[in-house]
């Protein structure tokens, strides 16, 4: 009997510690009433980590024994060279582990880093039974929560979205709003982000942007852009373009300016897509190549890219005065499979982590995965 092919998303928590008791945490403040989490204590959190990589289904033994050394290994019982030698046989792919095991060991990392005092009292680990849950992937508890989001340390990860910095808006503490002024534009743009949908989304911030004269980087003169769109009704095209996402636009009855909108793309962002050969943007995705003209998908597009690159947005306020409490944990592999760490923080948290461990996060910018014929799967949001 041919036995089944590991599933690399058994590594994460929600797999690992799934059928154990989870319970309501109100403190933290989900965004669904119903969220439930897992509560390990510190002094009790290896050995029943431990029990469960044990039992992780359809895993080779070399790839086991090294998730195994790597729990070992941050809890200092064993020396870096025996992980080394352990890293050597595995089967899996260690992009694999530091994207789904990386938030499993992080808490080890964690603690370690904070400062004594901080350190001393953080005594429980704490994680999201659900899999989808917002930003956080993992809690410590000190009597306060610190709340970590899990990241790779080389690559680029998921953006957090329009809709966590609205819901977070609501919440923000007395202490806090005084300072919404700094950022009012910049949660304007947010708001028009997270309002209906990301078609509808997108096309109204493209257009506020516009009113606003705010330029993008690799577009030229924001009046150049401005001039195109001056006959065109953004705001009243954006529910038609989201409603024929993949129509060409020359047959979307009554929009306001197609020319506009083929001007732009024209001159703007077909230009921009590539054309190499083994690109599977210049086969599938040009639309315009047999001449047949530009999607509500394309332009959607292109106005993804202008929003990605707009300048002078405040976005390092928006998060440390939204997201003070956030703290992101990168995890990486080095070739000879020892972890790598680093804390990012919004704020300056020499109170909590020691000073050389952390960074203050800074030029944050507007990211989305969007291609020239996908738009509506991929979100746009602000990358950690």
């Amino acid at each position: 009997m041919k036995m089944a092919s590991f599933n690399p998303n058994s590594l994460q928590p929600s797999n690992l510690f799934k059928g154990m008791k989870a319970i309501p945490i109100p403190e933290l403040d989900p965004m669904k009433e119903t969220d439930t989490y897992w509560s390990f204590s510190f002094s009790g959190y290896k050995s029943i980590l431990l029990k469960k990589v044990n039992e992780i289904p359809n895993i080779d033994k070399d790839s086991r024994s090294y998730l195994i050394g790597l729990i070992n290994f941050m809890t200092e019982s064993i020396k870096e060279s025996e992980l080394k030698i352990l890293f050597k046989k595995i089967k899996i792919n260690p992009a694999d582990i530091i994207k789904n095991f990386g938030e499993v060991i992080g808490p080890f990392y964690a603690k370690s880093v904070l400062t004594l005092k901080a350190r001393e009292n953080a005594d429980t680990i704490i994680f999201p039974e659900r899999q989808n849950y917002e930003i956080y992937d993992f809690f410590l508890k000190d009597g306060k929560f610190y709340g970590f989001s899990s990241k790779g340390i080389s690559k680029t990860s998921n953006p957090l979205v329009p809709n966590h910095f609205i819901f977070r808006l609501a919440k923000i503490s007395k202490n806090d709003k005084g300072e919404l002024g700094k950022i009012a534009f910049e949660l304007k743009v947010l708001k028009s982000l997270a309002t209906g949908g990301l078609f509808i989304g997108v096309v109204n911030t493209f257009n506020l942007l516009l009113l606003m004269k705010k330029s993008s980087s690799g577009f030229g003169s924001v009046n150049d852009i401005i001039n195109i769109f001056k006959k065109t009704n953004l705001s009243a095209d954006a529910l038609r373009l989201s409603n024929n996402k993949e129509i060409l636009l020359s047959k979307i009855s009554g929009l306001s300016n197609q020319k506009a909108y083929e001007t732009f793309l024209k001159n703007y962002i077909f230009p921009s897509i590539s054309t190499d050969s083994k690109s599977t943007t210049a086969k599938n995705k040009k639309k315009d190549k047999n001449g047949e003209g530009y999607t509500a998908t394309n332009l959607v597009y292109g106005m993804i890219k202008y929003i990605v690159s707009v300048q002078g947005l405040n976005l390092e306020s928006v998060l440390r005065i939204l997201f003070k409490d956030l703290y992101v944990i990168k995890m990486g592999l080095d070739g000879e499979g020892v972890p790598k760490w680093a804390i990012q923080t919004t704020i300056d948290a020499k109170k909590v982590f020691k000073t050389n461990n952390f960074k203050i996060g800074k030029d944050y910018a507007f990211r989305s995965k969007a291609t020239w014929n996908k738009v509506a799967k991929y979100g746009l949001g602000i990358q950690l």
